[in-house]
């Protein structure tokens, strides 16, 4: 139950991150690089065919002539935007869905890390609590991670 209790800490200290975007509904069309990950999700999700497909080849890329994209720069981010568009989600909100997911993953991560580096004792277990949602929590609002990557220049892969 206590796990419990701070899964939910780290998710509404991380939420600054993730609900502001999905509230606002501020779009990828809106920042940096996002319009060329949508672009590239579409792409994946029509050379995809069946949903559990790994494209390599896009052929409407390079003036048609075709563009080994997947190889080369994350396919498993296009790959999950693409799964969540079989289930029914327009493209661009799975796109949005995952970098709120991000957000969220990557503060549990941070939270996860701590709690498996602090040392054990008796009187540490109200601290490390503590410790692991400021760390959640700090991790999510650092500027690098999600509030420039993917809010400013809109880089769901990276």
């Amino acid at each position: 139950m206590q796990a419990f209790v701070r899964l939910i800490a780290i998710v509404l200290c991380s939420a600054p991150a993730w609900a502001v975007p999905l509230a606002s509904k501020m779009s990828l069309w809106e920042t940096d690089d996002g319009s060329p990950h949508l672009f590239r999700a579409l792409a994946y999700h029509l050379a995809q065919g069946v949903p559990w497909d790994l494209p390599r080849w896009t052929p409407d890329f390079f003036l048609g002539f075709g563009y080994p994209v997947f190889n080369y720069y994350s396919p498993l981010t296009y790959l999950a935007a693409s799964m969540l568009s079989w289930v029914g989600l327009p493209l661009i909100e799975a796109c949005t869905l995952l970098g709120a997911g991000a957000v969220v993953v990557g503060a549990t991560g941070a939270a996860s890390a701590v709690d498996r580096l602090w040392p054990v004792g008796d009187d540490g277990a109200n601290r490390r609590s503590a410790a692991m949602v400021l760390a959640g929590a700090s991790y999510s609002l650092a500027p690098y991670p999600f509030l420039v990557n993917l809010h400013v220049r809109g880089d769901l892969p990276e």
